[in-house]
């Protein structure tokens, strides 16, 4: 009698092990399949700093941050999106507000760095709003992205522009230097010519 209730005992307890092995495998599933529901967007950064330019932003650390933001978080969720949106916000400011490179200080790329600013504080706005649909979250994020493209591209505009300028000006230089020294030989090699009254030329 006690074999057998210990064999009923040993079988129930090979049961329920199998069974919430079983309750905890279908738990897993469930929530991977949620997990895989959840609707991720991608974005992209389409103009990127040229070689050069990453040379000469390098030591700007507000555009770095804001750039790295943009790279960590061009694939999310609209509920990651809305939680960072303070965060955002804030590193669009600090962008804004801290141009490092003289060459840079010009109004197109002071006009881009306020689209970025004021397309941040949209997208905050929206985490405080309870009915947004996911789609016009989208909308916005799209318009960050675009907005840095355009800054991107804008930097390497006067940056090219600043080389070229650069080699213009050595090029006229050069010039100017070659010309000056031609002037001084053809000055040195002409044989001085006196009036005939100083040379005592008989008339």
């Amino acid at each position: 009698m006690l074999s057998r209730s210990l064999l009923l005992l040993i079988f129930l307890s090979i049961l329920y092990s199998c069974n919430n092995k079983s309750l905890k495998k279908e738990t897993v599933i469930l929530q991977e399949k949620k997990a895989d529901s959840i609707k991720k967007y991608i974005l992209k950064i389409n103009e990127k700093l040229t070689p050069k330019s990453k040379i000469f932003m390098q030591d700007w650390g507000e555009y770095q941050r804001f750039s790295k933001f943009l790279n960590e978080n061009k694939i999310y969720t609209p509920e990651e999106s809305l939680l960072n949106a303070e965060e955002l916000a804030k590193l669009a400011q600090e962008l804004k507000d801290s141009i490092r490179i003289e060459e840079l200080q010009t109004p197109s790329v002071k006009i881009r760095l306020n689209v970025i600013h004021n397309e941040a504080l949209r997208i905050e706005d929206m985490s405080e709003i309870s009915i947004i649909t996911e789609e016009e979250i989208h909308k916005e994020y799209i318009k960050i992205y675009e907005a840095f493209s355009a800054l991107n591209s804008k930097i390497n505009n006067n940056l090219n522009q600043k080389e070229l300028n650069e080699q213009l000006k050595d090029f006229i230089d050069e010039i100017v230097t070659n010309d000056s020294l031609k002037s001084k030989t053809i000055i040195e090699k002409r044989p001085l010519k006196l009036p005939a009254n100083k040379l005592n030329i008989p008339k």
